[in-house]
């Protein structure tokens, strides 16, 4: 079982360590070692999944410490070796440390590029900020990439969903003010429902004049649906008569469109819709909201 260091809060949720102290027995010294090795080498990585949301959403145990690598598929295992970890058998991207009789794993999740922002991960890396994680400086993503990254776990695998959803919903809380502007207000949760509720609503009764009712005429969508329906590589469509016209083309392609809403979750003018359709997909999308609540952009994330 893993151990917290660092107390719960009066809420009983845990605080990130200011000066970004890593919760977990163990991760602190694992992590160090590779830090400083990956510096020595000119490795560049960027922190993601439960160690991220450790240092910046809420303090909570995490089986391992997550990756993502740029630029570059492996590690070197005589690095590697020097720094204190072996590889896993039968795991080539997971390598392992022993911290004082403590095993702690630090696994590739992804590998990204600094050029070709293509994937979602090269897409965060494209927009990582700095942190400081046990005293060393390293890349991290915005809560918003995050939030996205978790939407697309969650889609991934049904038995980590419930655990990715409630990460989201930490850190729009957490970060409530990055979604807004000087003097908004967080949603409520009456807001926010309301709003999931007719939304889905429109969807299932196939009326386009409702759906478009929920966004604003300046809105960008991101979906890997709209690469194949309108032949958008970068699965971008942009501007409210583009996106009429996108929407119209999936009404129509898809005649027995049904949506489920599953969960609902909301920040600072920013809402994640999580829904089934017809088909049992699911989908979650992540929604800003202008200050008139209608949506300005939008990524959609899909279970396949």
């Amino acid at each position: 079982m893993d151990l917290l260091l660092h107390p719960a809060d009066d809420q009983g949720r845990g605080r990130p360590d200011r000066r970004g102290r890593l919760s977990t027995v163990g991760h602190r010294q694992a992590f160090r070692a590779f830090a400083r090795a990956a510096k020595r080498a000119g490795i560049r990585f960027m922190l993601i999944g439960g160690t991220f949301r450790d240092v910046a959403v809420r303090a909570a145990s995490t089986r391992d410490i997550d990756i993502v690598l740029i630029d570059q598929k492996d590690l070197a295992p005589e690095l590697m070796a020097a720094a204190g970890f072996a590889r896993v058998p039968r795991a080539p991207y997971v390598w392992r440390y022993d911290a004082e009789g403590r095993t702690v794993d630090l696994e590739i999740a992804a590998v990204a590029s600094s050029m070709e922002p293509a994937g979602p991960f090269s897409v965060a890396f494209q927009h990582a900020e700095t942190a400081v994680v046990e005293g060393i400086e390293v890349a991290v993503p915005r809560i918003e990439d995050f939030v996205i990254l978790k939407l697309l776990a969650a889609a991934a695998d049904r038995r980590r969903r419930a655990r990715d959803l409630a990460d989201v919903q930490a850190a729009l809380e957490a970060f409530a003010g990055r979604a807004g502007t000087e003097g908004e207000t967080m949603l409520t949760k009456e807001e926010a429902h309301r709003f999931a509720e007719h939304w889905v609503a429109a969807w299932n009764a196939h009326d386009l004049d409702r759906i478009m009712s929920h966004y604003e005429a300046e809105v960008e969508l991101i979906s890997p649906v709209a690469a194949q329906l309108v032949n958008a590589p970068e699965g971008r469509v942009a501007g409210k008569i583009n996106l009429r016209a996108y929407f119209q083309k999936g009404l129509a392609a898809f005649p027995e469109l049904h949506f489920e809403l599953r969960d609902v979750m909301w920040g600072v003018k920013s809402i994640v819709l999580y829904y089934a359709n017809q088909r049992g997909t699911h989908t979650g999308e992540y929604m800003e909201l202008s200050p008139r609540g209608k949506v300005v952009r939008v990524v959609a994330n899909y279970s396949g």
